[in-house]
């Protein structure tokens, strides 16, 4: 980003971030040492955006179809695939009508409760 008024600590945020399409998980800023008080603050300025339980997005909401992918995937934790309909958007298979995107389906082994835009 080359803003020399970055501390150690943002712009470690912000290259962990753009390495994971624009995302972080509650353990990436615990151990980049984000304290709770520090998490809440950035959520309270909205340089923080949660996107779900323990995933949030630096900056905006406006990520691409693949960070909601990973975003969801995080969210349900290990064992988790894209579902068929996503998995076929995302390999060109079919295709989405980008007025109309629908939910990333996913196939997990976790006790999850579909929320907005996830389904299984």
């Amino acid at each position: 980003m080359g803003d020399d008024r970055l501390t150690p600590l943002e712009a470690a945020i912000i290259a962990r971030a753009e390495a994971q399409h624009g995302l972080l998980r509650r353990s990436d800023l615990k151990e980049l040492q984000l304290g709770r008080n520090a998490l809440h603050h950035r959520l309270g300025n909205g340089r923080l955006l949660q996107l779900h339980p323990g995933v949030y997005a630096l900056g905006h909401r406006a990520i691409t179809r693949e960070a909601e992918y990973q975003a969801a995937a995080w969210w349900c934790g290990g064992g988790t695939a894209l579902g068929l309909q996503s998995a076929a958007v995302r390999k060109g298979w079919t295709f989405e009508d980008p007025d109309r995107v629908g939910p990333v389906h996913l196939v997990t082994l976790q006790q999850r409760p579909s929320r907005p835009g996830v389904g299984g």
